[in-house]
């Protein structure tokens, strides 16, 4: 998906905080059919407020899709708390992939409200709406 439909659909007011996405140099596990690298977000100043890891398919298709792991939003007594850096990442995120499909894998409670958030932008979809842990994917 175009880069700009994310930014459309998910930050029309622009009121999400600019955050960057900062990809460690070297891959963390190769296979034939994926990549996986730790990402670190930065937020406008540059400052660590937290990572991911994401595997993403060497070869792209339709059916092929990138997954995000062990995502951490730094939160706490400081600005990073409740700011929406953790919606911002995922927007960063699907930016970067573009037409490849984000799928959630395992998810904590943080990341479940963002899936949900994608859901009801029309973004993403639960995978089995009867399971109540179940996983998301972009559609």
């Amino acid at each position: 998906m175009n880069p700009d439909h994310y930014e459309q659909h998910l930050n029309p007011d622009k009121t999400l905080p600019e955050v960057k996405l900062y990809q460690g140099k070297k891959s963390l596990m190769s296979s034939k059919v994926q990549t996986t690298h730790h990402y670190e977000v930065l937020n406008k100043n540059n400052l660590s407020i937290g990572g991911f890891l994401l595997s993403v398919p060497n070869a792209p298709h339709p059916e092929s899709a990138a997954f995000i792991r062990q995502m951490s939003i730094r939160v706490g007594p400081h600005e990073f708390a409740q700011q929406g850096f953790g919606k911002a990442t995922y927007l960063a995120i699907l930016k970067r992939l573009g037409d490849t499909k984000l799928h959630s894998g395992e998810i904590n409670e943080g990341s479940k409200k963002i899936w949900q958030w994608l859901v009801q932008k029309g973004v993403a979809k639960q995978i089995d709406p009867t399971d109540a842990n179940g996983e998301y994917e972009t559609i």
